[in-house]
């Protein structure tokens, strides 16, 4: 009854697992354009950076949410939705 099992040990599994995923997310990362998937707009009204989002996936309404403290450095500068109602 001599079993020979080729199992890997979890930790190998767990390294190689890890690093073709990390791979993977720093090629899929190079290829988007996180300009343009991340809009963040410079409101020229109350002089916050703001971004708008959806509070939920099924959602039509849209929410702002401002920054204080971000970089307002080559955005694009657009009314936020609280501004525009003004």
């Amino acid at each position: 009854m001599n079993n020979e099992i080729d199992d890997t040990h979890i930790i190998d599994w767990i390294l190689e697992s890890t690093s073709s995923n990390k791979n993977w997310q720093i090629k899929h990362g190079k290829n988007m354009n996180w300009k343009q998937n991340y809009a963040v707009y410079n409101c020229d009204g109350c002089n916050y950076v703001y971004e708008e989002v959806k509070p939920s996936a099924t959602s039509n309404k849209k929410m702002v949410v401002k920054y204080k403290d971000f970089p307002k450095y080559k955005l694009v500068i657009r009314k936020c939705l609280l501004c525009r109602k003004d």
